[in-house]
């Protein structure tokens, strides 16, 4: 009989995203069931465990979150795959995550979200000290900029952690400042789904609409967070499972001495975004083309075409290709296209509906098309992506 290798989970559990991360650790390990789990429920940002260093174990994932807990893992007898890095001396420079979610992807779903629905002045709001705070502003601007839109951000600068909420200071004077003072309407991006819904609270409370004048957008996708806001969150999925599936295929390799040293890291794509109330807004100042586009993303999960778009506005091709490509950057057609297919998606993530009955729903001409499509789309089955991601079938 195979000795089953001892791994420790040195990961909060106390988050969607750290959930995500051990959902991901568990498949890879019923695929094989070769590891023996050691596990501690735990906050983000709890004591280091100062044990772990002189754990007898084969194999640690961490996710470190101080100085204490890095300088521990450097004594490790055991190999370690790092998750985050917030403990290294040089993370505010690069960090030292060795599996991680692509930020220049993440950013150009933000952007691109904002974009298809007219805004052009984008905005981004976080608080904290991460290096992967740094690098999703800066990609953030560097996207922006390449759209063409105009891009302001607001940092409360503290050395409390990304998760824990600032609290009422000269800086929430500031930050309602800077937010009355943004040009109207403005796609607003906040790094996490908390830090996206301390920034509703405050439009809110200013009197500021969420989505007419304020479209918001969270990542995470924490459901329990995202559904618990009013208006509801939209929210970027970074595929935390997918993030912790490759960590353990990682440490197989470390522990089987099939990688050593240094490496580059591993990038994983995210999942995509789930919109919901938040950002559900229509920001064009033609009212003609407000009304076209409108329409389109009403209409196109009930079969819509684009000779009933023509028809019901009266309007010859070229103008209809010209109108709707000015404003969402694609024609008529890929618009009805990608609603259809953003909405196949929600209901195969949300629902135990049936694939056929996805189809239908969502205005395929039939299953056999929808499935070619989806797979094209997607790069996976509509089955192979329900049991990805539906949260009902974990």
């Amino acid at each position: 009989m195979v000795k089953k290798k001892k791994v420790f989970l040195a990961i909060e559990s106390s988050h969607a995203y750290g959930r995500g991360l051990l959902l991901g650790i568990s498949q890879y390990i019923q695929e094989r069931n070769h590891w023996q789990i050691h596990l501690e429920g735990r906050g983000m940002y709890e004591d280091y465990l100062p044990w772990l260093e002189n754990w007898q174990g084969d194999g640690i994932i961490v996710r470190t979150f101080s100085r204490e807990m890095s300088r521990a893992l450097q004594y490790a007898k055991a190999p370690v795959v790092e998750l985050l890095g917030d403990g290294d001396p040089d993370a505010a420079r690069s960090g030292t995550s060795e599996v991680r979610t692509d930020e220049e992807s993440i950013c150009l779903l933000a952007i691109n979200h904002f974009f298809e629905r007219g805004v052009r002045h984008v905005a981004f709001y976080s608080y904290g000290q991460s290096w992967w705070l740094a690098d999703r502003s800066a990609y953030f601007e560097r996207t922006a900029r390449k759209y063409g839109l105009d891009c302001r951000q607001f940092h409360e600068a503290t050395d409390r952690s990304p998760s824990i909420l600032p609290v009422a200071s000269r800086e929430q004077e500031d930050l309602i400042q800077w937010l009355r003072e943004l040009p109207k309407p403005v796609g607003l991006w906040g790094a996490t789904d908390l830090m996206a819904i301390r920034v509703m609270n405050v439009c809110l409370d200013i009197g500021l609409t969420v989505p007419d004048e304020v479209a918001i957008l969270g990542t995470d996708n924490d459901l329990h967070f995202c559904l618990m806001s009013s208006p509801r969150l939209s929210s970027i999925d970074l595929a935390p499972e997918k993030v912790g599936y490759q960590s353990a295929v990682l440490l197989d390799r470390k522990m089987n001495g099939q990688q050593t040293g240094t490496h580059a890291p591993i990038i994983v794509q995210p999942n995509g975004i789930c919109p919901r109330a938040s950002s559900d807004t229509l920001a064009i100042d033609d009212p003609s083309a407000a009304k076209i586009i409108r329409y389109i993303r009403e209409n196109a999960t009930f079969g819509l075409t684009v000779s009933d778009v023509r028809r019901q506005f009266d309007v010859i091709p070229r103008t209809l290709e010209r109108t709707v490509k000015k404003y969402l950057g694609r024609s008529p057609e890929a618009e009805i296209k990608r609603i259809r297919m953003e909405h196949a998606r929600k209901l195969l993530y949300d629902t135990r509906l049936s694939v056929s009955e996805v189809s239908r729903l969502s205005g395929f001409q039939s299953p056999e098309y929808f499935v070619k499509t989806f797979k094209k789309e997607n790069g996976k089955s509509p089955l192979q992506y329900r049991n990805t991601h539906n949260q009902l079938n974990q």
